[in-house]
């Protein structure tokens, strides 16, 4: 069986790779401006736990804090 000119199996060069191993490229963190908004994301440590949030304030207070969904 012949092999694909195009598709499956046949082997791809990637251009990006070089210029980010060497230090030359850039990552969409280094083009954020700045005041672009950045989100976490706090799972329980425990499958199925039940819990109970008692206040927001302190997450509330810290500098920065534009959003706590729960």
């Amino acid at each position: 069986m012949r092999p694909l000119k195009f598709g499956a199996g046949q082997p791809h060069t990637r251009l990006e790779d070089p210029p980010l191993v060497m230090g030359q490229g850039k990552f969409v963190a280094d083009c954020m401006p700045e005041e672009s908004l950045r989100a976490a994301v706090l799972r329980s440590p425990h499958a199925h736990a039940k819990f109970k949030i008692v206040s927001l304030d302190a997450a509330k207070a810290i500098p920065g804090v534009k959003l706590i969904l729960t």
